[in-house]
């Protein structure tokens, strides 16, 4: 595609993720959801714990920067917005 300027400019359209890949992102969301609240369920030192180890191996810059800008959420209006706990998991119904 040429801009008006001439020159060359190249579109990629995103590719959309299949059923089966959204599917399996949601699975893997709703997992990382349940062991985040198990770990914060065991109190602090555990989920420093999980936070210094991320830190170690995913880089302490962007850990650090996570945070300090969640640690700085006031607490009060989150509560306020109801936005301070996590929604209740859907209910399925499973036949046959």
């Amino acid at each position: 595609m040429r801009s008006s300027q001439g020159s060359n400019i190249a579109f990629r359209e995103e590719r959309q993720p299949s059923l089966a890949e959204l599917r399996e992102a949601n699975r893997r969301r709703q997992r990382r959801m349940w062991l985040a609240k198990r770990v914060h369920g065991a109190g602090w030192r555990l989920t420093f714990e999980t936070f210094d180890h991320l830190a170690r191996n995913c880089g302490e810059d962007v850990v650090d920067r996570l945070l300090a800008r969640y640690a700085a959420a006031d607490l009060a209006v989150l509560k306020a917005l109801g936005v301070d706990e996590m929604p209740i998991s859907p209910v399925r119904a499973v036949t046959r």
